[in-house]
């Protein structure tokens, strides 16, 4: 994505995007918000074979399908990085960005702290017992070091590594925020794309294969390696801010080249799919490029848009309790034999788990989100 990116976005006084939240901004929200649940609820938690052996229809293809509801998760950094830095580069030049470190982390704090350490309390009771909860699993889950120990990432809520590695992408923001002063934000994604794919094929050469999941997270899926779909997030933000016509146009190209090559990658493996998540963090950063144009009013005069929006709103409440309570709910404890009833019952927990995470949303959530209108 970095080799089209060679002219600097034009400077102008005001941003052409206004002020104020963005609701189709929600609605990507939303989408990755059931990726990852779509994900979970038909092959992370719920066995594919198992599904697959008793269900009335053939859904090689629909779980082949699901499989790739992990690219929520570069949706999700993408997202993070967007919307952190669109407030700031709005207002400021690229060579004066900057953020006060302690308000800016006491923000961050407010809003994510809260509704975790609910959810964390939650499960740790839920869990007490199973896959050997430790003090040191509690401590890391605690601290939002997880992520940094593949043994304790299936105890208490296996989806939580990624709000981990969010969090220390969060500590760094300002450090970010320095580098783009120095070196520019084009010249800052030129960076972070060189340590993520160093990072990637060190860990490539370092790891044998096959690995599991838990190793993957702790070492490809570390903050190095995620360190550029973070930053591309954050060039979105500029180049929706300042925008330029020319680079729009090399955007559009790119998202148009790039998004067959990486579900080609996503879908055959191989070598190159160690890169996949770092290519699905580039097309959706020039995705959400693409559609900055699009209004609130456009989003909710489209009423499937409309309600990926409102569900993107509490997305972070889903995140938090979604794996748990799938793995609670799981079709083999219900003794369904009825190939029927199994698509039913398949169908329909994701919508109920969406119901509950919203009462967790105006319970735990709601109360500790800052009343701004500047933001997503």
């Amino acid at each position: 994505m970095t080799t089209l990116l060679t002219e600097k976005p034009v400077a102008v006084d005001k941003p052409t995007v206004p002020h104020g939240r963005m609701d189709y901004i929600d609605a990507l929200r939303g989408v990755a918000c059931l990726l990852v649940l779509i994900f979970h609820n038909f092959g992370g938690v719920a066995s594919p074979a198992i599904v697959s052996s008793r269900l009335p229809f053939r859904p090689k293809l629909g779980l082949t399908l699901t499989g790739f509801g992990w690219i929520g998760v570069p949706l999700f950094l993408v997202l993070s990085g967007f919307c952190l830095f669109y407030p700031i580069v709005s207002k400021m030049s690229i060579d004066k960005v900057t953020v006060d470190p302690r308000t800016f982390y006491r923000r961050r704090a407010r809003r994510i702290l809260p509704p975790y350490y609910a959810a964390l309390f939650l499960f740790i009771l839920m869990e007490h017992g199973y896959k050997h909860i430790t003090g040191y699993s509690i401590l890391l889950h605690v601290l939002m070091l997880q992520n940094l120990d593949g043994r304790v990432l299936p105890t208490i809520n296996n989806a939580m590594w990624t709000l981990a590695l969010e969090c220390q992408l969060y500590v760094l923001f300002p450090l970010y925020l320095s580098c783009i002063r120095r070196f520019g934000i084009f010249g800052f994604v030129r960076i972070t794309a060189l340590v993520s794919i160093v990072w990637r094929l060190l860990m490539y050469l370092h790891l044998p294969e096959p690995i599991d999941w838990t190793v993957a997270v702790q070492y490809y899926e570390a903050v190095p390696g995620y360190a550029i779909v973070f930053a591309v997030g954050m060039a979105a933000a500029a180049m929706i801010a300042r925008p330029d016509p020319v680079v729009h146009r090399r955007i559009r190209a790119y998202l148009l080249a790039a998004l067959p090559i990486t579900i080609a990658i996503s879908l055959v493996g191989g070598f190159a799919y160690i890169f996949a998540g770092v290519l699905w963090g580039s097309v959706f950063a020039a995705m959400l490029v693409s559609t900055a144009s699009i209004t609130n009013s456009q989003v909710h005069s489209r009423p499937p848009v409309a309600l990926l929006a409102k569900i993107g709103v509490f997305s972070y409440s889903v995140y938090l309790i979604h794996a748990p309570l799938l793995r609670l709910f799981i079709p083999q404890l219900w003794n369904l034999t009825s190939p029927t009833a199994l698509a039913a019952y398949l169908l329909l927990r994701p919508v109920g788990l969406i119901g509950v995470a919203y009462v967790f949303f105006r319970i735990f959530e709601k109360p500790f989100l800052r009343q701004s209108t500047n933001t997503n």
